[in-house]
């Protein structure tokens, strides 16, 4: 398609951030290490400013987190007023600090105002208000002092630009104080602290449910409909992790655990299925030829064919999110992070997740219907 991947996600990217400079999108991606640092206002020109005005003065994001005056600690706040011989504890990156002695005044070494402690934390959105938001909406208005290091949708990440949409269950990791973090998770909801331990009991349950919805059989217009066992569980997990979306206490696996199921779990499942049908598979091949390969093969090509050209053409969608989309549809996470890598780019997840939970559900049950109506 003559298409170069890099390329339209560089340009979806900077759409989403709405950046025209030269500075890439990845507005609120705080990669680097923050740092903390203490300076002595001696700067008139800040004098009896309110502490959002000096931070609006950088060119990055900065955040004055403590005031010293005289021996007391205070909390700043956005509307704190200034005054001349405060110390202020200012956090962010390297390069935003180098200006700052001289908006503000000399660095100074004060262990009792640089003494705070940070936090790194994961947290789930669940606040209506903050659901169909912007990055950049939120940031303005809430998070004083955090920074946003990454955000993640059904376990992909996606890009960070201040125009990226937030949805419910994304989930966004967050550095700073721990007083501001804190004070940010309950604006967004939920704070998924780290754990080693497996909520064993739901995950039985849904085993367990999961088995009986799959041995049960429908009947519409005669043909037997039934999602099977495998088909039954993986129902099952859309549901329990749905219900964990909408109350995500209870549930919790590790992400070693969560690799395990996926990668380790999922390819035994694949080897098993073939292991069963590749039997099935030479002796259909024997009695038909391969017309039934050759048909199989088209099938599959034909249905992404349309989707890309109906995408492109219609719907006049950026590659990189149809492509995304597809693989969703197609099922295929293999895909997906194939394209990633070819486009060096978070941006394909985008498309990917609504479409793969869709394709998840109407594959176990599609199958069946195909071959009882031929």
């Amino acid at each position: 398609m003559k298409l170069n991947l890099k390329d339209e996600a560089a340009k979806l990217e900077k759409e989403m951030s709405g950046s025209a400079g030269e500075e890439g999108p990845e507005l609120f991606n705080w990669y680097k290490q923050l740092n903390l640092r203490a300076y002595k206002v001696k700067n008139t020109d800040i004098t009896n400013k309110k502490i959002s005005e000096l931070e609006s003065m950088f060119s990055g994001s900065v955040a004055v987190d403590k005031i010293k005056r005289g021996e007391e600690i205070i909390a700043a706040k956005p509307d704190t007023v200034i005054q001349s011989g405060d110390i202020l504890a200012i956090v962010g990156d390297r390069s935003q600090l180098l200006s700052a002695s001289e908006a503000v005044g000399p660095e100074v070494d004060d262990r009792k105002i640089v003494s705070i402690i940070g936090e790194i934390l994961d947290i789930c959105v669940l606040n209506k208000e903050a659901i169909g938001k912007t990055l950049g909406d939120v940031s303005k208005k809430h998070g004083h002092g955090c920074f946003l290091r990454s955000i993640k949708r059904q376990g992909h990440e996606i890009p960070l630009t201040k125009n990226t949409i937030i949805h419910r269950c994304d989930v966004l990791r967050v550095a700073g104080a721990k007083d501001d973090i804190e004070e940010f998770v309950k604006y967004l909801g939920y704070p998924e602290r780290p754990t080693v331990t497996t909520d064993l009991i739901m995950v039985g349950i849904g085993c367990v449910l999961g088995t009986l919805l799959g041995l049960l059989m429908v009947k519409i217009g005669g043909i037997p409909i039934t999602l099977g066992v495998g088909g039954g569980v993986l129902v099952s997990g859309l549901i329990f992790g749905w219900l964990r979306s909408l109350h995500p206490t209870f549930g919790q696996i590790p992400n070693g655990a969560q690799w395990i199921f996926t990668d380790l779990g999922l390819n035994l499942f694949i080897a098993c299925v073939g292991l069963i049908a590749g039997p099935k598979a030479i002796h259909a091949l024997h009695q038909t030829g391969g017309s039934l390969f050759i048909a199989g093969v088209v099938l599959t090509l034909a249905t992404h064919i349309a989707g890309i050209v109906f995408g492109r053409l219609v719907l006049r969608l950026n590659p990189v999110l149809l492509f995304g989309a597809m693989t969703g549809a197609g099922t295929v996470t293999a895909a997906l992070n194939a394209l990633k890598e070819e486009s060096n780019s978070t941006a394909p997840a985008i498309g990917y997740t609504v479409c793969y939970a869709f394709g998840n559900v109407i594959l176990t049950i599609w199958g069946s219907v195909i071959v009882n109506v031929m």
